[in-house]
């Protein structure tokens, strides 16, 4: 069996550390988080998460790789919680998925629009003009709406009455 210490050369054997040096200092106030993405603009609270109110990929955080073809450019971008968000961003509409240790935590769509941009997240649509949100429109789901029954014991006797009215002193009054 070789002995694998003895085929080391004279340059890499171990030397014993005589000394170690550590530089520090003082600062008043709290560190800066240096991993802190600068957005000025206005944010959209959804589910715990805070989305940029923006179709701009590099205002989800810091831009960590961008992929170009012909029809759509990828964006990777990291954030200061440690989510990764990936933007597919196409010519009228982008992709954003948000994920974290490679689970998917939301998907949604922002689609342009002529004054602004309609964020799609599951069955909700808010609308965006100017960073404000102006619009919010929710697709429920319901049952369908059958046919009644036509009654058999139908009474035709039936009174209807139309009253107009005017305003007299602050006071409705028949005319």
């Amino acid at each position: 069996m070789l002995d694998f210490i003895s085929l080391k050369s004279e340059f890499y054997k171990e030397n014993k550390i005589e000394g170690l040096i550590f530089s520090y200092g003082f600062k008043n106030g709290k560190a800066e988080n240096k991993y802190a993405i600068p957005f000025t603009g206005s944010y959209q609270t959804y589910g715990g998460f805070q989305l940029p109110i923006s179709m701009n990929p590099l205002e989800f955080g810091k831009l960590a790789n961008k992929i170009e073809s012909e029809y759509k450019t990828i964006y990777i971008v990291h954030n200061d919680k440690g989510q990764t968000i990936t933007v597919i961003e196409f010519k009228d509409y982008n992709e954003i998925k948000i994920s974290k240790l490679g689970n998917t935590l939301l998907t949604f769509k922002d689609i342009k629009s002529d004054s602004g941009f309609i964020r799609i997240i599951d069955n909700k649509k808010f609308y965006f003009e100017n960073s404000d949100q102006v619009l919010f429109t929710k697709d429920i789901k319901t049952k369908f709406i059958f046919k009644i029954i036509k009654s058999k014991n139908l009474i035709n006797n039936f009174i209807t009455i139309d009253i107009e009215t005017y305003m007299v002193d602050g006071l409705l009054t028949p005319y």
